[in-house]
């Protein structure tokens, strides 16, 4: 799973893309728990993202994924999803972490 985000305030632009588990910029670090994990197909699984020094609630969080068919956005806060991503996931954000929540998982979520 991958991660973006983009700053809010003003005319600055801050972005970035989390590939794998962890990413930094500026003071800002991101940390994706789990990093990976098996599931049985039909069970439900969330997938979080914790922002270490500093504050969520200023950048636009979305998931991504990285599989067989290549990048594929799944999901931008606070409720815009991807083609045919928005009756299997479900995203929120609260505070310093964002989740993403696979309600029932498929063969088809298996991603990097």
């Amino acid at each position: 799973s991958c991660l973006t985000w983009k700053r809010r305030e003003g005319n600055v632009v801050d972005s970035g893309l989390l590939l794998l588990s962890a990413a930094v910029t500026g003071q800002v670090t991101l940390e994706q728990n789990p990093r990976g994990l098996m599931v049985q197909e039909g069970n439900e699984v969330s997938l979080g993202c914790s922002m270490k020094e500093g504050d969520m609630s200023r950048y636009y969080m979305n998931w991504y994924r990285q599989g067989p068919r290549g990048m594929e956005w799944i999901y931008e806060e606070p409720d815009d999803y991807g083609k045919g991503f928005k009756n299997h996931f479900k995203g929120r954000v609260e505070n310093s972490r964002t989740t993403l929540q696979i309600l029932a998982a498929e063969l088809g979520d298996a991603a990097m």
